[in-house]
């Protein structure tokens, strides 16, 4: 998707960016990731500085004096398509008093927030032919919004700013920072409070179809039209015991890799392991004939992977729990084998039909 003369736009961002929070306006969540750009040496020094002192951030002799890092950009990176800068000026000067709560953790895994009246202050000037933004910002900031507690990734601005919608490029942020790695669950009000520039929707059904299925849609089509390589499918979460009486906490997200559907090399090696992995399993644990449990695990792609794994758990905790109570499933193989072929069915249903529905919306 990106080669050559597009790997400039291919940005280092923390995870603890990612996961920041703000009342930031869209035009100024799209101004933060050009700031973000175009002090890309701060993050690639901050990464070094880890790395060679013992996991600690250095500051400059004359940081350290001041307590404060200052940066000046010119407003032409920051608003690249434009030769007047009265509606950036504007966004620099709202976004200097607007709060921030950045991620850290501590002593656990659970996400805290350290909240700071700014990310930076911001002042004009005129020098030569060039207008710039002089950036303040506070060394108590930096330690957190630098820090290395969640990691680094690199993420493509040429897709970010092909999306419309907010939640679209916040989900592509999460991908590369999170996602890509396995199927991911996040808290319905982190979603209403990261995803939405006014933290409104408190409900699930809310959530799905005022944020998550306008992200879900838009990412489709142009990873259809191939100008992106990845989408996503979601899913409600109601943890522990499945009880779906009670409004669901968490969004389950699922994505999808344009080279997980034809996958290759190391893909393709995890795939036949996971087959041939469920093939035993399907056989031995669930007593299913040899030639059903090998046409069945023939049938799993890799980009289920994440989705059949989470099935697999769910029939075995169900299992466990019925032999728990003194009871057990009268017919274990029919019962795994209709279980996964429904399952099967309806994730090709759901992923073609996705598709289709997407390619007549056009």
């Amino acid at each position: 998707m990106t080669k050559n003369n597009d790997d400039e736009q291919v940005i280092l961002e923390f995870g603890v960016q990612t996961f920041t929070l703000t009342d930031y306006t869209r035009y100024q969540e799209m101004v933060l990731m050009r700031i973000i750009k175009a002090c890309q040496s701060d993050i690639s020094d901050a990464i070094t500085s880890y790395k060679k002192n013992n996991n600690i951030l250095v500051f400059s002799k004359e940081e350290n004096s001041e307590q404060i890092r200052h940066r000046r950009l010119k407003l032409q990176l920051l608003e690249p398509d434009k030769t007047h800068y009265n509606q950036l000026k504007k966004a620099l000067t709202e976004m200097s008093s607007k709060r921030i709560g950045i991620p850290y953790r501590q002593h656990s895994t659970a996400i805290q927030y350290m909240w700071f009246d700014r990310l930076f202050k911001a002042s004009f000037c005129h020098v030569g032919k060039y207008d710039y933004v002089d950036l303040d910002i506070e060394l108590k900031v930096l330690r957190y919004y630098l820090s290395n507690q969640m990691g680094y990734h690199r993420i493509n601005l040429k897709s970010y700013f092909l999306f419309k919608h907010f939640a679209s490029r916040q989900l592509l942020r999460f991908y590369n920072a999170f996602f890509s790695r396995t199927g991911r669950t996040l808290r319905l009000e982190f979603i209403s409070k990261a995803f939405t520039v006014k933290d409104t929707y408190k409900t699930y059904s809310e959530v799905a179809k005022k944020v998550l299925e306008p992200a879900r849609k838009e990412m489709e089509l142009l990873y259809q039209n191939k100008l992106i390589d990845i989408h996503f499918k979601y899913k409600p979460d109601y943890g522990m015991g499945d009880d779906r009486t009670k409004e669901p906490e968490r969004v389950k997200f699922f994505f999808t890799h344009v080279d997980d559907e034809h996958p290759q090399g190391a893909r393709l090696e995890k795939l036949t392991s996971y087959q041939e992995c469920v093939r035993v399993s399907l056989k031995i644990v669930w007593g299913l004939d040899e030639r059903v449990a090998a046409d069945l695990a023939q049938r799993i792609k890799y980009a289920m992977l994440p989705e059949v794994s989470e099935f697999f758990n769910h029939e075995s905790d169900y299992r466990r729990k019925l032999e728990s109570q003194g009871r057990s499933l009268r017919n274990p193989a029919g019962f795994m084998r209709n279980a996964l072929i429904r399952f099967l069915e309806k994730w090709e249903e759901e992923y073609e039909g996705g598709r289709r529905r997407i390619t007549i919306n056009k």
